[in-house]
């Protein structure tokens, strides 16, 4: 599985922690429930199994995880600017599942929640 390497950027917008162009990674989106990422490869469509690294534009890492058959699968994290991790969990067809942990700006654990139930556990 090849390793892909995207620049991120912050946002206004508090439900999204980073904005990435996809077009440095993938090529589209095949039509279904989920939609799936695709790279064209030999004039063919293929769904992306990758290995991804988002970094902010000051070269700190901004968030890790794994596409497998177009969706977002696996262990996944997310750090904040400053290069301290921001939150951690599982993500399996490219929806948050299980229990995610969330960090403040100094990496300090400020809120554990279980996906699965719907609430904050922490």
């Amino acid at each position: 599985m090849k390793l892909v390497k995207v620049t991120a950027w912050p946002v206004p917008d508090p439900d999204v922690e980073y904005c990435v162009e996809t077009d440095e990674f993938f090529d589209g989106w095949l039509a279904g429930e989920p939609e799936r990422a695709y790279e064209i490869v030999d004039e063919k469509k293929v769904l992306l199994n990758i290995h991804y690294e988002a970094y902010w534009k000051n070269g700190l890492l901004a968030a890790k995880g794994t596409w497998i058959d177009g969706l977002k699968q696996g262990f996944w994290q997310h750090y904040n600017e400053n290069g301290t991790i921001a939150c951690r969990g599982i993500k399996i067809n490219d929806r948050w599942v299980g229990r995610w942990q969330f960090y403040d700006e100094n990496g300090q654990l400020k809120l554990i929640t279980d996906r699965e139930i719907g609430r904050s556990l922490f």
